[in-house]
């Protein structure tokens, strides 16, 4: 975790996805950052002409919300691809999202949903986009364009 989109971020930590397509491989000279079990590339940095292009495949900048806006949008295809058994459990499951969005201190639907500060908290959630924004202002501010 030693590049600049990580800094001060823990090395393991949770992330939203929202896809139903992966990246497969990477462009010669890119630098695979961050995966994970279901999404092997999540994060990696793709350098063309000079420049560098940090991309995430996760949301950090969604919260507990939009997450159940998303799902309540993608409804029929969650169940129709298993992830939850059906309509009602994905009701219930975007209850307590927005419950839980409403009163972040319902330790119980957080336990139950496996959901921690990681995700919670917007400073640790949203560091990675943070951290772009300083990156890029540092180099515009000095005239330099790194290449990771």
């Amino acid at each position: 975790r030693a590049h600049p989109l990580y800094a001060g971020k823990a090395p393991v930590f949770d992330g939203f996805t929202s896809h139903f397509d992966d990246v497969e491989s990477l462009p010669a000279g890119s630098i695979h950052l961050a995966g994970n079990n279901i999404t092997p590339i999540q994060a990696a940095v793709v350098t063309h002409e000079g420049t560098a292009f940090w991309a995430v495949q996760y949301h950090p900048e969604y919260d507990l919300r939009e997450v159940a806006a998303l799902t309540r949008f993608r409804k029929d295809g969650l169940v129709e691809t298993g992830y939850f058994a059906d309509s009602a459990a994905a009701e219930s499951f975007i209850t307590e999202l927005e419950t839980l969005h409403a009163d972040p201190l319902r330790k119980d639907i957080a336990w139950r949903l496996g959901i921690d500060h990681d995700v919670m908290d917007a400073d640790i959630r949203t560091l990675e986009v943070k951290n772009w924004i300083e990156n890029t202002l540092r180099q515009n501010s000095s005239g330099l364009i790194a290449d990771a």
